[in-house]
């Protein structure tokens, strides 16, 4: 006759394995593979592994105070609304930046982590997220926070973008067939992307 699995053996078997998916997160700082975090109980078990336990060791990622660390990225994203000016300064207290997107493959996991985290996609913020490039200095030369140029041909922009209609000198990341970049007016009010340098 088999023996029939107890329910408590089962809670406490979970309870042990989930304990050890966050300490070993927390300690490597990486992610779970995708086949391994495959269940919404896993992916929940890695967001609350890099964000729940003030004072861990995080590299000098604020996560105590909402900031999200994924690999090498520590980002926040704030949705109330703000202009460019408003934005950079809540950033900047802080002790961040707008979030530099300056690639798909290095940025763009993070970043869709951080979405996925705040339980939003992408898809579903029309005017997309006001992030650190801007041309306000020079009309057309895009810099990041670290002042490096933006360049029109990297790949990023959407097609026909950026084209300065109504004086728009800031930069948001959208959906339009995949990640892409606009300008915008700074005035707009937009949520938008913190990022902690560590």
């Amino acid at each position: 006759m088999a023996a029939s699995r107890s329910p408590r053996l089962t809670f406490v078997t979970r309870l042990a394995v989930t304990f050890a998916v966050i300490v070993t997160l927390g300690v490597t700082g990486k992610s779970l593979p995708k086949e391994v975090a495959a269940t919404k109980e896993d992916r929940a078990v890695v967001r609350s592994s890099r964000s729940a336990e003030v004072g861990a060791p995080y590299g000098g990622c604020p996560v105590e105070r909402g900031y999200v660390l994924f690999d090498d990225h520590c980002l926040k994203l704030y949705s109330v609304k703000q202009d460019y000016q408003t934005a950079n300064m809540r950033c900047q207290t802080d002790g961040a930046h707008l979030l530099d997107f300056k690639s798909r493959e290095a940025d763009g996991p993070a970043f869709a982590y951080l979405l996925d985290t705040m339980g939003k996609e992408l898809q579903d913020i029309p005017a997309g997220v006001l992030i650190a490039a801007n041309d306000i200095e020079v009309e057309g030369q895009f810099l990041w926070s670290d002042r490096s140029l933006l360049l029109r041909e990297n790949g990023l922009w959407d097609p026909g973008q950026p084209d300065n209609s109504n004086n728009q000198d800031c930069v948001v990341v959208g959906f339009s067939k995949g990640i892409v970049l606009n300008d915008v007016p700074c005035t707009w009010k937009q949520e938008y992307i913190c990022q902690v340098d560590i």
